[in-house]
C-alpha cells in the first residue's frame, strides 16, 4: 500500500509539473499573440503606410514641402577659401545647425 501511495504521489507530482509548464507556455503564447496583433494593427495603420510611402517612395502629401540637407565634405567659398563641413555629423546635428546656426537657407 505504501508503494502504491508513493507511485501515485509521484504521478501527481509529474502531472503538476506538466500543468505548470503548459500554463507558462500558454502565458508566453498569449503575450506573443498580443504583440503580434498590435504589430499587425500598427503595420496596417494609415500612419505606418504614409510613413513608408514617404520614406521609401518619396511621396508627399498635398501642401507639404521636403527639405533635404546635403552632406558636404568640403566646399570652396566664393572668395577661394576652403571651409570644412563635417559629413560624419549626425542627422540631429545637421537639423540643429539648420535651425539654430546661420546657414545659406536663411
Amino acid at each position: 500500500m505504501l508503494y502504491a501511495l508513493t507511485v501515485e504521489m509521484y504521478q501527481n507530482y509529474q502531472i503538476d509539473r506538466h500543468i505548470t509548464a503548459f500554463e507558462t507556455k500558454n502565458e508566453t503564447l498569449k503575450r506573443e499573440n498580443t504583440e503580434k496583433i498590435q504589430d499587425l494593427q500598427y503595420f496596417t495603420s494609415e500612419a505606418y503606410i504614409e510613413k513608408i510611402a514617404k520614406q521609401n517612395l518619396g511621396l508627399i502629401n498635398y501642401g507639404e514641402e521636403v527639405i533635404v540637407l546635403p552632406a558636404l565634405d568640403e566646399s570652396i567659398e566664393q572668395d577661394g577659401t576652403s571651409s570644412r563641413k563635417t559629413a560624419d555629423s549626425s542627422n540631429f546635428a545637421a537639423w540643429w545647425k539648420f535651425f539654430f546656426v546661420e546657414n545659406d537657407f536663411r
